[in-house]
Parts: structure tokens; C-alpha cells; sequence
């Protein structure tokens, strides 16, 4: 079905084209690209993508022409073409912040945040997260803010900040108990045991394991329950505690 889509968008687009409709025009391009990249015609992709930015900019359509750099921005991403997914993305968050859309700048910072992480550039995507956590605050997404705490954490991890990492867990953590939500309750546990196992604070590991097993139990969430379980036994191993290690069942009964 891709050819028959292909020739109804470029029959879509020549009519539109003629008529001098840029925006209908800038449409058509999109459309062409978003088909080529699911078939992986990444340089025919690239093109579309960028004369749907030119015909937008002839309509003087900025969010139009913002969401088409995005869409770019993440091919080129795709392709570890990092320079150029970064200025995409920096052009399109230019625009969205200057009509002050924050919802749309959130989503501009979140990819400049996972294209600095695929470079292992964590000083910048610390700041694109901050900026993050700013534009949510706008829009009142305190799950979303409470998910990008919990990167920060992993980032601060990365390069072994524990004290910074435990405090963006903790935030975390609290956010998502204040909103009841046992699943990101779990999720702060499971990254609060690791990082208490990083610094060898084992009984705060088997604190955070152990809360995490009942929760998981009271959320009937099996898969969970057997994570937080391997980890009460990676705790226990690492204290030679072999007998608890090869029984986690005992714990579990335990508890």
C-alpha cells in the first residue's frame, strides 16, 4: 500500500503546489516524509521533510514548519547524525518558544535531552532536563516532571554523583507518593536499591527491595514483585548471606 499512498500524496501535492495552497503544500511533503522513513528511504525522507519546511515558510506557518524540523530532527537522530538532529530540534524549540508554546517546548527539550544522552553528554543533558522540568512546571505535569527527576538521577548516576542521584530519586519518589501512584512509587524504589547497592549501604537496599515487594504484591504486579525479589537476593548474596540468596522464597514468606 505504500506506492499507492506515495502517488496519492504526490498527485495531492502538485495540485496544491499549483494552486499556490503552501500549507496544504507543506502538509503533502510531511506526509511524503513520514512515509519514506517507516519504509527506511531515510534520504528521500530528509528531502520531503525539507520542502515541506520551505512551503510552510512561504505561509509564514511557524508551528507547521517547528513540527516538521522535529520530525527531521529524529531521523537524523536515527541516523547518529547528532549535529544536525541538535540544530533541528534547537530551531524548532526557537520557534515554539517564541510564540510561547510550552507544551511543544517540552517536547523540544525532551529530544535535545535523548540526543545528548546518545553522545554520553551528560553536563548537556542535565541543562536541556532542567529546562525540561521548567517548561512542565508551566503546564502542570507533575508525572512527567517526576520522570524527568528520575533521569537526573540516572544521569547524576552515570557519573557517580550518589548524593546528587539520591536526591533527584528521592523528588521523585515523592511526587509520585503524594499522587498515589504505586507504579512510580516502584519504579523510585527499584532505582533507590540499585543505587544504595552502587555504594554498598546494603541495608537501605533491603529496605527499598522489600518495600518494593510489597507494594507489588499489594498491585498483584507479579513481573515487579519478582525484580524487587532478585534484588532483596543480589543484596543478600552480596553480603554472603548464601542461604538467603538461594531461598529468596524464604523472604518472601518473610514478609
Amino acid at each position: 500500500m505504500y506506492r499507492e499512498a506515495e502517488n496519492a500524496f504526490d498527485c495531492a501535492r502538485k495540485i496544491y503546489s499549483t494552486l499556490k495552497f503552501h500549507i496544504r503544500t507543506g502538509n503533502t511533503y510531511r506526509s511524503l516524509g513520514n512515509l519514506y522513513r517507516d519504509q527506511g528511504r531515510v534520504h528521500e525522507a530528509e528531502l520531503s521533510y525539507r520542502q515541506a519546511v520551505a512551503s510552510y515558510a512561504r505561509a509564514d506557518d511557524g508551528d507547521s514548519s517547528a513540527r516538521t524540523l522535529l520530525a527531521l530532527g529524529k531521523l537524523f537522530h536515527t541516523q547518529h547524525r547528532y549535529l544536525e538532529a541538535d540544530e533541528s530540534v534547537t530551531e524548532a524549540l526557537a520557534t515554539w518558544t517564541s510564540i510561547a508554546d510550552q507544551e511543544r517546548q517540552a517536547v523540544a527539550w525532551l529530544d535535545l535531552c535523548q540526543i545528548f544522552r546518545s553522545q554520553s553528554k551528560h553536563a548537556e543533558e542535565m541543562d536541556a532536563l532542567n529546562q525540561l522540568v521548567v517548561a512542565l512546571t508551566e503546564t502542570g505535569n507533575y508525572l512527567a516532571r517526576a520522570a524527568i527527576f528520575n533521569q537526573m538521577g540516572h544521569v547524576h548516576l552515570a557519573q557517580s554523583n550518589y548524593a546528587e542521584a539520591e536526591e533527584y530519586y528521592h523528588l521523585a519518589q515523592a511526587i509520585y507518593m503524594s499522587m498515589d501512584n504505586t507504579q512510580g512509587e516502584l519504579t523510585e524504589l527499584f532505582s533507590l536499591g540499585l543505587l544504595y547497592i552502587r555504594q554498598d549501604r546494603y541495608a537501605e537496599a533491603e529496605e527499598c527491595f522489600a518495600r518494593a515487594r510489597l507494594l507489588s504484591a499489594v498491585a498483584l504486579d507479579d513481573e515487579r514483585e519478582a525484580l524487587a525479589l532478585d534484588g532483596l537476593a543480589q543484596v543478600f548474596a552480596l553480603q554472603s548471606k548464601l542461604g538467603d540468596a538461594k531461598s529468596p522464597v524464604t523472604y518472601y514468606r518473610k514478609y
